[in-house]
Parts: C-alpha cells; sequence; structure tokens
C-alpha cells in the first residue's frame, strides 16, 4: 500500500515548499511516499519531484450535466445565462479538449492513478439537498464526456470518486456496477471517498459510527468492493449534521453567480472540512478496503497544520 497526501499544484499549496529537498523531508517525517496533485493551475509541479507524483486528481466541474446535454433552460437558471456558464465551461468540445489533455498529461508524468468525480450538483442543492438529476442521469452524461476524450488506453488506473450529490455515491450498487462497466478503459476501479461517504447519512455523530456506516456499504457491494483501489481518508461527521441542518432551514443564496458561488461555497467546507480521523477504529475499515493507494485527504491552511493532521490520521492508523 502506497501512502500519499494530497496537494494542489497552486501557490497556496506547491508554496508551502521552499524546495525539493523540503518535500522530501516532509514525506520522510509524516511517513508518506508522495502526493495525489489536483491540476487545477495548469500543470506546474513546482518543487514536487515528478516521482513523487503518484496520482493526479482531474479537473471537474460542479454543475455540467444540463450544459453537456444542451438543456437552455436547467443551464439559465443555475448560471444566469448561457453566457456566464460558457465563461465557466467554454464548450463542449473545450471540455473534452481539456479532460484530454490532462489524461495526456497524466501519462506523461508517469502518474500511477487519475481520479474522475462522478456527480453534478448546482448550487441551490449544496444548501438544500435537492436533487435535480437523477444519479443515472449523472452518470451517463459523464460517461459520455469520457468517452469523448479518451482516445487511447493509458497505462495508469482511471478511478472514479464518489460524493454525496447526484451521481456516483457508493451507495446503489447498481450505479457503481454500471459506471465501471462504461469507463471505456481496461485499467479502471474506485477511489473511494470515505468522507464524502459518511456524508450520505444525517444520523453519523461519531467516527465509530461513521466506519460501521462504511463497513455496511462494503457489505452491501459485496464482490464489487474488490474495484476498490484506493481510499481518500478523512472525516468530518459533524458535517452530515450541518448538511441535514441546511435542508430544513437553507439559507437564501444571491447575487450573481459569481455570489452565490461564494456563498454556497462557504457551506461546502463547512460540511465536507476534510479533518483526520483520530480513532483507531479506522483500521478495520482500511483493511477490509485493501487500497492500493491510501491517501490522507485533508484541508489545512499551512504545512504545519497539514504535518500535525498526518501524524493524527497516522496514529489512528497504528503508523503513529
Amino acid at each position: 500500500m502506497l501512502y500519499l497526501t494530497n496537494c494542489s499544484d497552486l501557490p497556496d499549496d506547491v508554496g508551502r515548499f521552499d524546495g525539493e529537498e523540503e518535500v522530501r523531508a516532509f514525506c520522510a517525517r509524516t511517513k508518506i511516499d508522495g502526493f495525489e496533485l489536483l491540476a487545477l493551475g495548469g500543470g506546474g509541479l513546482g518543487p514536487v519531484p515528478r516521482e513523487l507524483v503518484i496520482g493526479v486528481h482531474l479537473l471537474y466541474y460542479p454543475c455540467f450535466v444540463d450544459f453537456w446535454n444542451g438543456n437552455e433552460a436547467g443551464v439559465v437558471a443555475e448560471f444566469g445565462s448561457v453566457a456566464e456558464a460558457q465563461k465557466r465551461l467554454g464548450s463542449r468540445a473545450q471540455m473534452i479538449g481539456r479532460l484530454r489533455a490532462q489524461l495526456d498529461w497524466a501519462q506523461e508524468i508517469g502518474a500511477k492513478y487519475v481520479v474522475f468525480h462522478v456527480s453534478d450538483v448546482s448550487l441551490a442543492e449544496t444548501v438544500t439537498g435537492m436533487r435535480l438529476h437523477s444519479d443515472e442521469a449523472v452518470v451517463d452524461a459523464a460517461l459520455a464526456w469520457l468517452r469523448a476524450a479518451v482516445r487511447q488506453e493509458y497505462r495508469f488506473e482511471f478511478l472514479v470518486e464518489n460524493l454525496w450529490w447526484p451521481g456516483f455515491d457508493f451507495l446503489r450498487p447498481e450505479i457503481t456496477r454500471e459506471l465501471l462497466e462504461g469507463v471505456p478503459l481496461r485499467r479502471k476501479g474506485i477511489m473511494l471517498d470515505v468522507g464524502h461517504l459518511m456524508h450520505t447519512s444525517p444520523t453519523i455523530a461519531s467516527q465509530e459510527e461513521g466506519t460501521a456506516f462504511v463497513l455496511r456499504q462494503f457489505a452491501r457491494h459485496g464482490a464489487l468492493c474488490a474495484q476498490i483501489r484506493g481510499l481518500h481518508l478523512h472525516q468530518w461527521v459533524e458535517g452530515s449534521a450541518y448538511r441535514s441542518a441546511l435542508g430544513k432551514n437553507p439559507p437564501q443564496l444571491h447575487g450573481d453567480y459569481a455570489q452565490r458561488l461564494s456563498q454556497a461555497y462557504g457551506h461546502v467546507l463547512r460540511m465536507d472540512a476534510h479533518r483526520p480521523f483520530s480513532s483507531p477504529c479506522v483500521r478495520r475499515m482500511v483493511q477490509s478496503a485493501a487500497p492500493e493507494y491510501l491517501v490522507h485527504e485533508l484541508i489545512t491552511r499551512d504545512r504545519a497544520e497539514h504535518e500535525s493532521f498526518l501524524h493524527t490520521q497516522n496514529k489512528a492508523l497504528g503508523k503513529g
């Protein structure tokens, strides 16, 4: 098993290190083998050595299904205008081109895997919990986008990630099966985000309850669990209750799209804060999944906090 942590290619993340020696020392102190890189800023690795980029988290658009399907009414309801949507997403051809370019780049740098979100959520959905699209509709659109972008076999594994919004949430085995069968690549599997899965249940109030819930989903999925190649490991048990409270008394988003996006994003961060496990209950879950890649996926303010969180989760795993 490779132990990794998340890092984006934005200056706020790669700028935490002064050079390659600092990156390697950080990995040694925190007992990690490398990074899963979220490619948002153009693919620059900064001081991170190429060989330490084990995985690449591909770009994603939180709300793309109506735009992809040409549903102008849905696009206007979300973005305010078709022009605003085009500013954010480009065109279908540009969406395809960006995804293809990232796949080719991941191949070029020698990544062992890539991660692809299969989800769609409007700004209103983030604070109300309502569902505008079915899981099936989101999976169909995501697979159509992927099929249009893929033009070769790749050496890396293509891993789909769950969220708690419409699409792939790892609650319905039939959706998991349909998604995996539809990915047009031979080397494919699941990057199971444990925190995101815990968000699907508003009753979880402890790490122990959260891990028990995850294990029940493993049991429901049966043989499909063999497709779990990686775990995004984090928890935030208060997030489920926060999301439930939002649904009962949703705030009113206001202003133009940029303003509403900022308001909604603030709520998302409060319900999905990516905090480390501190309880040894996490060990049974990891042992049951037996992933090839364990990614400490954490949201932190600086390098010192990230290192502290890694130590906390390593201790829970018995690696402290």
